[in-house]
């Protein structure tokens, strides 16, 4: 489950992060809802982005637990994780609004993006103290693969993303159309790469 998830969260992170401008202004960019508000709301989403991976992983990990009937770690280590949570609002809206460039609101989605990588990992070091979660070779050699075929997609996307500005020129429908003409290569450049480095579809059933 967790090698399956990370083939699947990690590109769908960096889709997101690279295509947060671009879908929000296919969906929302229309009447009072301007290029800016498009681009600061991309922002947030870019940052929540980060943390897709954890979200995912943290529903796997917590599993665990709740099949052995041990609630209390996982609620434990919530409460450990909304601490950090609130501690990093604090600390990256401040640095961001007086220290940075960066709009002060990102720093509330970073936050979230912080303390679900701090949940998922906490879950993550129990269930190996415990025994009952055992990262071998053969995880790492499938994530090294899931990342370099990751930043393959993503430097497709990068260079054949247009400008923000270009989104709010085009109608709805010719927004559509040049957003699948991103995600499709995305998806089949991404997928053909995993190919070309021997994963198959009977190494995601495993």
């Amino acid at each position: 489950a967790v090698q399956l998830s990370l083939i699947i969260a990690l590109p769908a992170a960096a889709g997101l992060l690279l295509l947060a401008q671009p879908i929000l202004a296919t969906l929302f960019q229309y009447g009072a809802f301007d290029e800016h508000d498009a681009l600061m709301a991309g922002l947030s989403l870019m940052a929540y982005s980060l943390g897709l991976p954890a979200f995912i992983m943290i529903k796997i990990l917590a599993n665990a637990f709740y099949s052995r009937q041990d609630s209390r770690t996982p609620v434990r280590i919530g409460i450990i994780a909304m601490l950090v949570n609130m501690l990093f609002n604090v600390v990256l809206v401040v640095g961001f609004l007086y220290f940075t460039d960066i709009p002060a609101h990102v720093g509330l989605a970073l936050a979230t993006s912080v303390s679900a990588y701090c949940n998922a990992g906490l879950l993550a070091l129990n269930l190996r103290r415990q025994r009952y979660l055992t990262v071998d070779a053969e995880l790492w050699r499938a994530l090294l693969k899931v990342l370099l075929a990751t930043a393959g997609m993503a430097l497709l996307l990068w260079g054949m993303t247009a400008p923000g500005s270009a989104w709010g020129a085009w109608l709805w429908h010719q927004r559509i159309v040049q957003l699948a003409l991103l995600i499709l290569p995305g998806i089949l450049c991404y997928a053909g790469l995993l190919w070309i480095m021997g994963v198959r579809k009977s190494h995601l059933m495993h």
